[in-house]
């Protein structure tokens, strides 16, 4: 199974979950009040959680690059190379 089917397996699991609990086809041991107000905001909890997890690893990514000198250098290189591909075609970088 990929990374994303297993995503999706998840992903429509959790839907499939939330759709129960939010139309009582599931009872929740819980308060009227309090279960409805929680199952209200969790799709965005769980939304803005899933940014916050994406911005972390990407600041990870960021970070850390400096230590994959290899890819480094490429990186730098091809930088070097479009900016000089860039002059010779008469913009000023």
């Amino acid at each position: 199974m990929t990374r994303f089917n297993r995503l999706l397996t998840y992903f429509f699991s959790a839907t499939a979950l939330w759709t129960l609990f939010y139309f009582d086809f599931l009872p929740l041991p819980l308060d009227d009040d309090v279960k409805y107000y929680f199952l209200q905001v969790l799709p965005f909890w769980l939304l803005i959680s899933f940014g916050c997890w994406c911005l972390w690893q990407l600041g990870m990514g960021v970070y850390s690059f400096g230590e994959c000198e290899q890819d480094y250098r490429d990186l730098l290189l091809e930088i070097k190379m479009a900016k000089d591909d860039l002059r010779t075609k008469g913009i000023s970088v």
